[in-house]
């Protein structure tokens, strides 16, 4: 069977997007150390309207990590501290997920 574009999408997110060496930094999530990549960019343009950033914490990770994606508004601990979910997308095999500390919507 040959390799489509997606195959070899994939294989690049993984050997290059997540290549500790390029962008991502280690990070434990529910325990488990992970490979993610911080969007501080994204997150700062994330709630323009109302001039705040929507949450402390966006990141990305690989969405095979997950046998579950994580859901908004449940609970994640995020290097040894706990954080609500705002949102969890996934695009291409990869999260995007956004965390914050505020435990109000």
């Amino acid at each position: 069977m040959s390799k489509t574009f997606k195959d070899f999408v994939a294989q690049d997110v993984v050997a290059t997007f997540f290549n500790l060496n390029e962008f991502a930094e280690k990070a434990t999530i529910a325990g488990v150390e992970l490979d993610v990549v911080f969007d501080t960019d994204g997150l700062a343009q994330s709630d323009n309207k109302n001039q705040v950033a929507a949450g402390d914490i966006a990141f990305f990770v690989a969405s095979s990590n997950f046998t579950k994606p994580p859901q908004p508004d449940k609970y994640m601990d995020f290097n040894g501290e706990r954080y609500r979910i705002v949102s969890a997308d996934e695009s291409e095999g990869v999260l995007r997920v956004v965390l914050t500390r505020r435990t109000d919507r």
